[in-house]
Order: C-alpha cells, then structure tokens, then sequence
C-alpha cells in the first residue's frame, strides 16, 4: 500500500439504518460527517462492478469553497475509505465494468487508473494537445473512456477519446462539446450539451448535428443497452418516456407525478426517478408494464444546488439504489436494498395486504 497523507485513510463506518415510515423500506444513510457529501451524477455509474462499494464526494470541509475528494464506502456500510486528496485528485471518475475494484478517471491531461484497495494508480495515457480533461463517459465494455476538454493553444473545447488499454487517443468535435457528455452502451452514439443546444455524433465525431429543440427531455440518460434514451419530460410534462436521439416523437413509459431525475438499469428493465413539485418520493418504475411505486422518501429540501437533489441510481446487478439527501442538514449519501416483494408486485401485478403501484 502506498502512503499518499489522507488518501487511504479508513474511517470505519458511519452508516444509521432508517426505515421509511411510508413504505416500510429500510434503508442505510453511508455517511454522517458534518460535511456535504453525495453521489456522482445519476447518469453514471456509482457502485463498482462487483458491486460490494459504494463511490461517493465529500468536502475536505464544511465552507462554501471547499474542495472534495472520493471515497468508497461498502455497500453494508463499513469500510469508509478516502481514495483522493488534495495533492492527488481524480476527476470525473468512472467505475471500470471489467476490472472489479478498479476506477478511471483524469488529472489534468491524463487518464489514470486507480486500484480503490491498493491505491496504485496507473497513468493510462496522455493528451498533450489539451490542458484539462473535464465530463467524461465510458463506453459498457470499457473499452472507450470518453472526456470533454479545452484546447492548449486557444482553449476551444473538443472531445478526446481514449483507448483503455493506452494504445489509442484521438479528438473531435472542435467547438462544440461543453458538459454533460454520454455514451451509449454499445459505443456508436454520443450526446453531449454545446453552448446553444444539445448535440450528438458517432464515437469518431461523425455526422455531428444539433439534436431538435423539439426532443427535448428535463433530463435523461441513455436507456439500458439500447439506442434509446429514457427521461423525464419538461413541465408541464408528467411522465417518462423513451426516444432515440434525432425522434422528436417520444413512447411513454409511464405518467404520473413530476419526475424529476431518471436512472435506467444496466438491463433497461427498470428505472429509479426522484420527484419534484411536490417531492413524492424516489419512485421505482417497472419498465414493461409502467408499474410504478414509491420506494423511500428522501426527504430532500431540495434547491438549486445539485447537493441538494437525490439523483438515485441503480448498482450493476439492478439490487440496490444509491442517492443523497440533506433531510439532515447537510447532503448525505444513502443505499436502498430493493426488497423482492415490492420488485415481484410489479413485475407480476399480484399484490399482497395493500395497493403498492400505480398505473
């Protein structure tokens, strides 16, 4: 084990078990120091793919200009680990699908790779053309790591990709990427936000176009291992739908209340949305027969800062759900068992002592 100051260090555990009063869940709160901590965005993955650990960020301390760093938590609670501090960071990191207990992620222009039980990290490749490695995606088989980044020379913005295995690395899409850059599962298709819209194009940057003001989800992400993208619909919209990138027509999966945030599952069989105007809960949706039903109550007092929005996802097995809340005071990291009863019932439509979904 390397000796790198904070990164390394254990804190036990800090997790409280809460059963939702509504619903009857449990559920376990992963973190309780007196800073802001909370998942990775919703549109990525945030357990690692044996899914044991949970990553999460944590502020260095309670002030509005404070840093953060990674941790991982297991997924029971215990095992509270610091993987990054302030003289080694890593950004956008990306849980690798092949190699169990090994994330991706950049610092400054290079792409590394960091063993979360050894911390060993490797520095994959690097891009001299650039300054700075930002929002990044991998492709399902990890065979592509995918970032946004600004031009050395004139700071434009561009897309680098790299080859995982450190054998390849190209840029495209000069002018246009900004944030929110995704992948689909296969690797054929890119979306990302551009200054005036939002764009997509191949994974080598061909047929780059602007993708119809008219499609436009409140947010979305691709949707399991299809060419789908699933998501919420802008308000007064009430629903969740589906629809390949340059359709404007969208196939409804479900109405109801504002969903807010939608994950997907690896499968595309499920989908795990947070709600809005009125908070209603994180809502699990069965995605074949648009069953629907409230899982937990974050109980967020949700706000214009991302800390404060529950942004849930799924683990790699489709098992569990991860989310933040701040009902404390602070944002805290959270971890839902999805229990098998509440899954059958809306799998099958045979429910047991009470109505649990809706259609």
């Amino acid at each position: 084990m390397i000796d790198t100051g904070f990164r390394g260090k254990s804190y036990g555990w800090e997790r409280i078990k809460i059963r939702d009063p509504e619903t009857g869940v449990i559920y376990l709160q992963l973190t309780n120091a007196p800073v802001n901590s909370q998942v990775l965005y919703f549109e990525h993955q945030n357990f690692t793919s044996d899914n044991q650990s949970v990553l999460f960020l944590s502020q260095r301390f309670a002030s509005r200009n404070s840093g953060w760093d990674l941790f991982r938590v297991s997924v029971d609670g215990t095992n509270l680990v610091q993987l990054t501090d302030e003289e080694y960071s890593l950004g956008s990191p990306i849980p690798s699908p092949n190699k169990a207990r090994s994330i991706y992620g950049v610092r400054k222009n290079s792409l590394l790779l960091l063993d979360i039980d050894t911390f060993e990290e490797q520095e994959i490749a690097r891009c001299q053309e650039v300054s700075g490695l930002g929002p990044s995606t991998m492709t399902g088989d990890g065979k592509y790591y995918l970032a946004c980044a600004s031009s050395k020379a004139d700071s434009t913005r561009m897309i680098v990709r790299f080859r995982t295995d450190g054998s390849e690395i190209a840029t495209f899409a000069h002018g246009y990427p900004h944030n929110h850059l995704t992948v689909n599962y296969h690797g054929t298709i890119l979306a990302f936000n551009g200054r005036d819209g939002e764009y997509t194009c191949g994974i080598n940057g061909e047929n780059l176009h602007k993708i119809s003001d008219a499609q436009q989800f409140a947010h979305c992400m691709w949707h399991g291992q299809t060419n789908l993208r699933q998501g919420t619909l802008l308000p007064p919209g009430h629903a969740i739908a589906t629809a390949e990138v340059d359709d404007i027509e969208k196939t409804i999966i479900c109405n109801g209340p504002y969903f807010w945030h939608s994950a997907s599952s690896r499968d595309g069989q499920w989908i795990i949305s947070d709600t809005n105007w009125p908070d209603q809960g994180l809502i699990l949706i069965h995605v074949t027969s648009g069953r629907y039903t409230t899982l937990v109550n974050p109980k967020s007092k949700i706000g214009h800062q991302d800390i404060t929005h529950p942004h849930p996802s799924f683990s790699w097995d489709n098992n569990m759900v991860v989310f933040c809340s701040n009902q404390t005071g602070l944002s805290q990291v959270y971890v839902c068992e999805i229990p098998d009863e509440i899954r059958n019932e809306l799998e099958t439509g045979n429910l047991n002592y009470r109505l649990r979904w809706q259609k």
